[in-house]
């Protein structure tokens, strides 16, 4: 897969309005969980198509060992610093975004199909060490 046939992914699920999940919409932050979550910025939000469009963000494929259903995984940096910051993490029972978050992650899970979420680089770098994640290389 390429970066233009990723795009085409993203574009499709979020027609199907499946890419962003209320878990992960920053407009269902009153919308409590019992687990720790990440919100897109309500930038980015608003402007999920533009942003895929634009391609302004790099993207590298990860394998994960833990799905072997869907070991696809992907990293999203954006390279426009409108979106520098382009989600947050919210604690536990909380409506309040307090951890930024500087990466996207998209996963295709079997239920939910393709998705997004908010992730720290360097969380994904640790996975790496751990060898729960594995390279795959750049779109």
């Amino acid at each position: 897969m390429d970066k233009k046939d990723f795009q085409h992914e993203l574009l499709q699920a979020a027609k199907k309005g499946t890419l962003l999940t209320p878990k992960h919409d920053p407009q269902e932050l009153s919308c409590s969980y019992a687990n720790y979550r990440s919100v897109l910025s309500t930038e980015l939000a608003a402007n999920l198509e533009g942003f895929i469009l634009s391609g302004k963000y790099e993207v590298e494929e990860f394998s994960n060992k833990r799905y072997t259903t869907t070991p696809q995984l992907w990293v999203i940096t954006p390279m426009d610093s409108t979106f520098s910051v382009p989600a947050s993490g919210v604690d536990a029972y909380s409506p309040i975004p307090n951890k930024p978050l500087d990466s996207i992650v998209a996963v295709s899970g079997c239920a939910q199909g393709l998705h997004i979420f908010g992730a720290n680089r360097s969380e994904i770098d640790a996975k790496v060490s751990a060898g729960s994640l594995s390279g795959v290389g750049f779109l």
